[in-house]
């Protein structure tokens, strides 16, 4: 290779002229490089990393050069001058994915470095080839531009901000700073899914401070700096970190599936793309599955669940109305003694309660009843006639037994013992 020189130039005066061009192209370029398009040099001597992610979101699959490589907690730091794997922030997980044959199994960023942890050791100074998971990487842009949606039209039509966000595994949440009733987010829920049918584009922008001083848009804290806004056409412009799909019907719909009162405002879960369709798939199959079971048309399915629930109801008042007549009947074999122990087969907890208080009015002492097996366990029900304190009894009967339980006037809960252990425990207490 060949190099011009520089003739009657002394060495200093030729690295002196060199530093000063130098500088001169980095001053040119600053201004790009506030939005990671440039590698920038930080104070304390690390490479600011060069965010893919940030030029192109559809970004999958790179090539970059490994500027370190540290062994941490059996797996490995790496960094890298260049990266489309998106880290941690702003609500949104990390991608996953392999870089260079490892396995890729968390993202963060600090200070403007990306630190990619990975299962193996990377040679440093090598270029590697990253593939970022794709169906996670569209599963996180479709979450995160629909909770801008629902946000945009939220903030537009209810004044209240959004205050929290979160992509979880299974669900979004997103926190709103003031009430929001069913039937208004079934509107907004209406709403946002018309968005996604008109295909609004989704810009990013990283606006100069005199432009962003004009701009109305929605940020939860004070920022400073090259700020990046997203917008969603005509419905909400944010600050945002995020990596977002580039038109609204790539979202594919929204449901929000949830709501609930939080610290003075509304959290609202809710699902996008992906995961709103494969939901819907589970809660149709559930319903064609209640629909057969029930002989009811699908959309009838609610109104037959309905009948079935007041047929059983009816069936239980029923039922402990022949329980009562029937307790109060073998109750009556115990009028006149003491104490009693019962055994019965399949009862409730409510119904060994009410057997319990049969005996208590046909006894002057200490009633149990039991109800269980041998391998099963018993659950028992105890009291007093004469209204005498049976919570030591309980105790001691719980210590002797392995049971568990109490109350106040009548002590209920369960033992995990055989029906020889109850009667030998109650033989020398109970006497008849």
């Amino acid at each position: 290779m060949h190099y011009s020189t520089i003739s009657g130039v002394s060495d200093n005066e030729k690295l002196a002229l060199f530093l000063v061009l130098l500088l001169n192209f980095y001053v040119t370029i600053s201004p790009i490089s506030k939005i990671g398009l440039f590698i920038e040099r930080k104070e304390n001597g690390m490479a600011e990393t060069r965010k893919l992610y940030y030029e192109n979101g559809a970004c999958l699959q790179f090539c970059a050069t490994v500027l370190s490589c540290v062994p941490t907690d059996g797996n490995f730091a790496v960094t890298l001058d260049a990266t489309a794997f998106y880290p941690e922030g702003g609500g949104q997980p990390a991608d996953r994915g392999a870089l260079g044959g490892a396995r890729v199994l968390d993202v963060h960023e600090k200070d403007g470095v990306v630190v990619h942890t990975v299962t193996a050791p990377l040679r440093v100074g090598e270029m590697v080839q990253g593939d970022v998971d794709g169906r996670r990487r569209l599963d996180h842009m479709q979450q995160h531009t629909g909770e801008h949606i629902v946000s945009g039209i939220v903030h537009a039509q209810f004044g209240y901000d959004n205050v929290g966000f979160h992509i979880g595994a299974q669900d979004v949440t997103v926190d709103f700073s003031g009430p929001l009733t069913d039937a208004e987010l079934a509107d907004v829920e209406r709403a946002a899914n018309w968005v996604i049918w008109q295909n609004a584009p989704v810009t990013i922008a990283w606006p100069a401070p005199s432009e962003l001083a004009q701009l109305n848009y929605r940020s939860k804290k004070e920022l400073t700096g090259a700020i990046r806004i997203v917008t969603v056409a005509n419905v909400d412009v944010c600050a945002c970190c995020g990596t977002h799909v580039e038109r609204c019907g790539q979202v594919g719909s929204i449901k929000l599936t949830s709501s609930q009162s939080y610290k003075g405002g509304t959290r609202v879960t809710m699902l996008c793309g992906m995961r709103a369709y494969e939901d819907h798939c589970i809660k149709f199959q559930n319903a064609e599955a209640v629909s057969g079971l029930l002989s009811a048309k699908i959309n009838e399915t609610a109104a037959a669940v309905q009948r079935l629930a007041d047929e059983n109801a009816a069936l239980r008042a029923e039922k402990a109305a022949l329980e009562t007549r029937l307790f109060a009947a073998d109750a009556a074999a115990f009028r006149g003694r003491k104490n009693a122990l019962v055994f019965e087969p399949h009862l409730s907890p409510d119904s060994l309660r009410r057997l319990c208080t049969a005996l208590m009015e046909q006894c002057t002492g200490v009633c149990a009843a039991f109800s269980g097996t041998d391998a099963g366990g018993y659950k028992y029900a105890l009291g007093s006639a004469g209204g005498a304190d049976v919570h030591a009894l309980c105790k001691e009967m719980n210590a002797a037994l392995g049971g568990r339980g109490g109350g106040r006037e009548m002590q209920q809960g369960s033992a995990a013992c055989t029906r020889g252990d109850i009667e030998a425990f109650f033989a020398p207490r109970l006497g008849e």
